[in-house]
This record gives structure tokens, C-alpha cells and sequence, in this order.
């Protein structure tokens, strides 16, 4: 299940903190099930991509 952190959910946090493991994990096609939105804006606007590029998570935006 997808955990939401205020104004942000699991995805939007691993990939701000760089979290590459978390992040393949959450988009593993073994992850059906609440699977979160990976165009999904958090309540400022950025998608977790966008989260990932700003903090120079290159791994992540690969």
C-alpha cells in the first residue's frame, strides 16, 4: 500500500530522498495493487520526477 505523508505519498518521498530501491520497488510490476500515480502532482505541484531531478537523483529520473 501507498502511504501518504501530509501533502506527499511514498513515491513522492523516496524520490526526494533518492531512495532508488524504494522507488523500483513501488513501480515493480509485481506492485499492482495501490500502486500510486507516477504522474501524480503532490498539494505543491511537483510530480515525484520532478522531485527526483531537483534533488539531482539521476538514478531515479533514469
Amino acid at each position: 500500500a501507498v502511504r501518504r505523508f501530509g501533502s506527499t505519498n511514498t513515491l513522492h518521498r523516496a524520490c526526494k530522498q533518492g531512495n532508488f530501491g524504494i522507488v523500483k520497488k513501488i513501480l515493480s510490476p509485481e506492485t499492482l495493487v495501490n500502486r500510486p500515480d507516477v504522474n501524480g502532482k503532490d498539494s505543491f505541484g511537483p510530480t515525484a520526477l520532478h522531485e527526483a531531478s531537483y534533488f539531482g537523483h539521476d538514478d531515479i529520473v533514469r
